[in-house]
């Protein structure tokens, strides 16, 4: 076990090594066979999806060497469950982003305006994942939850400055002219209102433990979306409304003021 200068120093010089079985705490059984249980856990920050394939990978590897009467079995497996959770998870985006294009388009009463803020949140996940790759977050059904709840909260910012450049357009200014001034005017407001949403989420990286591992990467994903919605409001909306933005919406906009001044009166 060591050396002493040139001389070895053996096991049996300092102990005495007896053949034994230690004591037995559990006992595994599956269909009355006995079973050795062996229990794989993955790393927080590492991927569910993807440990769970390298194990079934080497399991695969490991098989080949050993008896042919020896079977393994997979008794629970976490990654199925998340597969499970994901298509559950891709029905709600379905329906949310379904729900909020048609509030949208309710109140525009315009498809391709609709679109075009419903793309905010296409443009603001995708910049999030670019976000999440360069600071390793692991993604998991919180954060992807998290996520997906969030859509309404990424879409306000769209909403207002495209409806203040609307605004500006109806009143005779140019498309580019009312792209400028629309999306200045409402800039610190749409600011202000998204720090403070923010900071909300900013309180997270003072939880301890456990709370910490689970919901630091729930604020950081949510936090970045919204930074992210704030510079597609301001770029993409800005950019494009002047191509879909047409005369004649301001009589429409009257008609709908009108009938929602006529259900007020009428409650």
């Amino acid at each position: 076990i060591a050396y002493s200068g040139e001389n070895p120093i053996k096991l049996k010089d300092v102990a005495r090594a007896v053949p034994s079985y230690g004591e037995i705490y559990y006992i595994f059984r599956i269909n009355g066979q006995p079973t050795i249980d062996l229990t794989i856990l993955k790393e927080p920050a590492t991927s569910t999806l993807k440990v769970a394939k390298r194990v079934k990978t080497k399991l695969e590897a490991v098989k080949r060497e050993l008896p042919q009467d020896l079977v393994f079995r997979i008794v629970n497996d976490e990654s199925e469950k998340i597969l499970r959770d994901l298509k559950h998870l891709y029905l709600l985006v379905g329906i949310v982003l379904s729900v909020i294009l048609i509030s949208i388009f309710l109140i525009l009463r315009n498809f391709k305006p609709s679109l075009l803020i419903l793309s905010s949140i296409a443009f603001s996940v995708l910049i999030t994942f670019n976000l999440i790759y360069f600071l390793k977050i692991s993604l998991n059904m919180l954060t992807l939850g998290g996520l997906v709840l969030g859509f309404g909260l990424f879409v306000d910012n769209s909403i207002v400055v495209f409806e203040n450049v609307l605004r500006y357009r109806e009143k005779g200014f140019s498309p580019v002219q009312a792209a400028i001034k629309g999306s200045k005017e409402v800039f610190l407001p749409v600011l202000a209102a998204t720090l403070t949403t923010m900071s909300v989420f900013f309180s997270f990286a003072y939880f301890q433990g456990r709370l910490k591992i689970y919901y630091l990467p729930l604020a950081i994903v949510i936090s970045s979306a919204l930074a992210a919605s704030l510079l597609v409001s301001f770029s993409l909306i800005p950019a494009l409304s002047p191509k879909l933005l047409k005369k004649g919406r301001k009589e429409r906009k009257e008609r709908i003021r009108s009938a929602y001044e006529k259900s007020l009166r009428f409650f």
